[in-house]
């Protein structure tokens, strides 16, 4: 699935290349990014969902996928596809939806698009699973995880036109929904495996 993702990302921008001028905030809008009062006002929820698979430029894709590539297949081989795709997805439009809020509440609008929120849900998820393998998981170490993530919140905040907002929401969204689809199964495990010592 996430070779998938990958290769859904890339089509779409090539397509919007070739349409268009995919740095073009209006260009952008017409094509499904967000932008809350189109949403809030205009009930066009479905923005919330296209706009993880829009990137502005080479280097908004780039950065976001060589992310997905080197995190995706670890969490996916151990999540399964199903529960994976479902982080993702759910993690790409909690982000949105949370870009939507805060814009509303400061009334400071802008055109915004990327996986970005989608990706920091597999951080999040991955936080997850270090913290419930004792600090290691698919080779990756709790601190390396921890410095991995204080770097992309930096270099986000120190961007300037980066959406923070779906950054932070899509990593807490990644890992509570992580909890929800994969901690019962842990508990499931644990207990088969308590069922067998007691045999």
């Amino acid at each position: 699935m996430t070779k998938l993702i990958i290769a859904l990302n890339i089509i779409v921008f090539v397509a919007y290349t070739v349409m268009g001028d995919p740095s073009d905030a209006e260009f952008m809008y017409r094509h499904g990014a967000v932008f809350s009062p189109a949403v809030t006002e205009g009930h066009e929820y479905y923005r919330l969902l296209t706009a993880v698979f829009l990137h502005f430029d080479f280097g908004h894709i780039f950065n976001n996928m060589i992310l997905l590539y080197f995190l995706g297949d670890a969490l996916e081989k151990g999540l399964g596809k199903f529960r994976y795709m479902l982080v993702y997805l759910a993690s790409g439009i909690l982000g949105n939806v949370a870009t939507v809020w805060i814009e509303s509440l400061n009334g400071d609008y802008s055109v915004s698009a990327g996986a970005s929120g989608a990706v920091f849900g597999i951080l999040g998820a991955f936080v997850f699973e270090v913290l419930s393998h004792r600090g290691r998981y698919a080779g990756i170490s709790g601190k390396r995880l921890l410095f991995f993530i204080l770097l992309s919140l930096y270099s986000g905040f120190a961007t300037a036109g980066v959406n923070n907002i779906a950054h932070v929401a899509g990593m807490i969204s990644g890992f509570f929904i992580t909890f929800i689809v994969d901690f019962p199964r842990k508990k499931s495990y644990n207990r088969q495996v308590n069922d067998i010592r007691n045999c």
